[in-house]
């Protein structure tokens, strides 16, 4: 990804592209030994929280997707094709019901519902 996102440049790229990028995160790796769930290189500024290590680990994958989504816009950004550019973010769901981490950090708001629900809050919130 770093390597295409280093070679837009809008003098150089006279034709439209689409960049279709399917992540995996945040998401629970259910094959995994329970701690380690959520699988990140690092817990970064949460590793002093008094959290449990699963809840650490799952707002550290967040921020890891929060970057990686900023460096995409930095990217097209310092292209110079912002004005030309759509950015679609969406999910195949929302957050796992009755999960200890997506409760903690309550997920889903005010929706209702979950994974697998055709409530707003399994479809409208990533």
């Amino acid at each position: 990804m770093h390597t295409f996102l280093t070679g837009v440049n809008a003098a150089e790229q006279p034709k439209p592209f689409f960049l279709y990028l399917p992540l995996t995160i945040p998401h629970e790796n259910g094959e995994q030994l329970k701690d380690m769930k959520f699988e990140v290189p690092s817990q970064g500024v949460y590793a002093d929280k008094p959290w449990t290590k699963e809840q650490k680990d799952y707002a550290a994958m967040i921020s890891y997707l929060d970057a990686g989504i900023g460096e995409i816009v930095k990217a097209i950004k310092s292209a110079g094709i912002e004005d030309k550019t759509l950015i679609l973010f969406c999910s195949d769901n929302g957050p796992m019901r009755g999960h200890p981490v997506t409760e903690f950090f309550n997920s889903n708001g005010d929706l209702r519902g979950g994974k697998r629900d055709l409530y707003e809050g399994g479809s409208v919130r990533p």
